[in-house]
């Protein structure tokens, strides 16, 4: 009697199923689009904690609708062969103020609470919060030793403000200035692979 993984069916199955995932794991290292979608390999940690080294990320390339909070994908402005994913903060219109790590978005704070602390070293003290704004929340580390140089402004017409989550190591709209639409490739979805750890496979990163 065959055993359940000695069936005929097994054998056309996995290496079907295996086969499909190297082929997906080599688009998301070059960002190809698949019937609406992109996958994208993350390579730093300026996303943590959200998105962690090594994860493979959905991307839907479908939608126009980006607002606070939505992840996205979008090519360097500084450098367009380079493709990026950061979070955004300011959508067109938006007065923004960022001092003392702490934001303030059109006269309204974003409020923060701490949910734990994860390195605390000499040269670094990594604090993790979360961050709220209306009925949107998620989570981001500090670096309590290290400074933050204060902005404001309001974000032009067709153009995005983004951080990274891991904010005080994160090259961003900080270093980038703003992200025109027309660089934007989609919004993130999901972590549909991690190769450093595979419970964060089906992470939901949408907001909305």
């Amino acid at each position: 009697m065959l055993k359940k993984y000695n069936r005929w069916y097994v054998y056309v199955v996995y290496p079907i199923v295996w086969s499909s995932l190297i082929y997906s794991l080599a688009l998301a290292d070059f960002g190809r689009s698949i019937l609406g979608f992109e996958a994208f390999r993350i390579p730093t940690g300026s996303m943590m904690p959200t998105l962690m080294i090594g994860d493979y990320v959905t991307v839907d390339t479908r939608t126009t609708n980006r607002g606070f909070g939505d992840v996205v994908v979008f090519d360097n402005p500084k450098q367009p062969s380079v493709t990026l994913m950061k979070r955004i903060i300011g959508v067109p219109g938006d007065q923004i103020i960022y001092r003392d790590k702490k934001l303030v978005i059109n006269e309204n704070e974003v409020t923060y609470k701490k949910t734990r602390d994860v390195d605390t070293f000499s040269n670094v003290s990594i604090i993790e919060f979360l961050e709220e704004f209306g009925e949107t929340n998620y989570k981001v580390f500090h670096d309590l030793l290290k400074e933050s140089e204060p902005i404001e402004f309001t974000v032009p017409d067709g153009q995005y403000f983004v951080l990274g989550d891991n904010r005080d190591h994160s090259r961003d709209s900080r270093y980038l200035g703003f992200i025109p639409a027309e660089n934007i490739h989609g919004v993130a979805t999901y972590v549909w692979f991690s190769w450093e750890d595979l419970s964060r496979m089906g992470f939901n990163i949408k907001v909305r």
